[in-house]
C-alpha cells in the first residue's frame, strides 16, 4: 500500500473511533466483484452456440440478460436455436458456471481485503443476478463470495433482487435497518447509484463497467476508475465526517 493510501486509511480509522461510527459497505455482485461477462456468460452461451459479442455490444443491449436473449432476430442470428433450449437447463448451466468458473475482478479483491481490516466495518451484497429464484441465487452468491474470500473472514448478508426491478426498495430496507451506520454503495450500473441516492445512503460510488460512460454522463454521474477506488472511498469518508462536524458546529452557534 502506498504512503498516501496508508495515511488516508489511518485518518479514516481515527475518525471512526472518535465518532464511534460503523460503516456498512453494500457491493453489487456481477461486474463489480465478479467478471461475469468473461468468466460466466460468454463461455456459457458459447456452449449453447450463441455468441454474445463484445462486452461493449452486450452492455448496450437493454440492461438485462432476459431482454438480450429475447431481442430481435437481427441481433442474434441463431435466435431460433435458443427457443429449443429449455430455460430450466439454461439456469442449471448458469448456476454451475458461477460456482465453478466465475473469476473475481483482481482490483476489487485487493480493495475488499484492505477495507475489511478497518474497524467497525460490515458488508452486504445486493445483486440483480440472472440466476432464478428456483435455484437459490442468494446461496449461490454467498458461496461464490466466500470461496473468493472477498471480505476476509467477516460475515456478510446477500440479497438477490430480480433483474426486472431496481434496487431502490431493498436499499430503503437497508437504510432503515442500519439507521446509525455510514452506508456506502459500490456498483457498476446507474441503478446502483440512483437507488442508493433515493434510499439516502451516505455515499454512492459508481465504477466503470456495465453501463457506458455516455449513459453515466446523461445522469451527471462520474464513474470512478477502479484503480482509484480505494483512495476515493477514504476521501469520501473523510468528507462525510468533515461535513457532519461542520453542520453540528453550526447548530451550536
Amino acid at each position: 500500500m502506498n504512503s498516501k493510501k496508508t495515511s488516508l486509511k489511518k485518518e479514516v480509522e481515527k475518525k471512526l473511533a472518535e465518532n464511534k461510527k460503523k460503516i456498512l459497505f453494500v457491493f453489487d455482485f456481477d461486474g463489480t466483484l465478479i467478471d461475469t461477462f468473461n468468466s460466466v456468460l460468454k463461455p456459457l452461451f458459447k456452449e449453447i452456440h450463441i455468441d454474445l459479442g463484445s462486452y461493449e455490444e452486450f452492455s448496450q443491449r437493454n440492461g438485462t440478460i432476459k431482454k438480450y436473449l429475447f431481442c430481435k432476430k437481427k441481433i442474434i442470428s441463431n435466435i431460433r436455436e435458443f427457443y429449443h433450449i429449455k430455460q430450466f437447463h439454461i439456469q442449471e448451466l448458469l448456476k454451475e458456471y458461477y460456482l465453478q468458473y466465475s473469476k473475481e475482478i483482481p482490483t476489487m479483491k485487493a480493495l475488499t481485503s484492505s477495507i475489511s481490516k478497518l474497524n467497525s466495518v460490515e458488508f452486504g451484497v445486493v445483486s440483480r443476478n440472472y440466476v432464478s429464484d428456483y435455484f437459490n441465487p442468494n446461496d449461490m452468491i454467498k458461496e461464490v463470495v466466500k470461496e473468493k474470500e472477498f471480505f476476509s473472514e467477516k460475515d456478510f448478508f446477500v440479497k438477490r433482487v430480480s433483474p426486472l426491478f431496481k434496487k431502490t426498495t431493498y436499499f430503503k430496507h437497508i437504510r432503515e435497518q442500519y439507521k446509525d451506520y455510514l452506508i456506502i454503495s459500490i456498483g457498476d450500473q446507474i441503478d446502483d447509484y440512483t437507488s442508493a441516492i433515493k434510499a439516502n445512503f451516505n455515499i454512492a460510488l459508481s465504477i466503470e463497467g456495465y453501463d457506458s460512460n455516455t449513459l453515466f454522463k446523461k445522469k451527471n454521474i462520474s464513474p470512478i476508475n477502479i484503480e482509484e477506488l480505494e483512495n476515493t472511498i477514504y476521501n469520501k469518508i473523510l468528507e462525510y465526517f468533515h461535513t457532519s462536524l461542520t453542520f453540528k458546529d453550526s447548530q451550536l452557534h
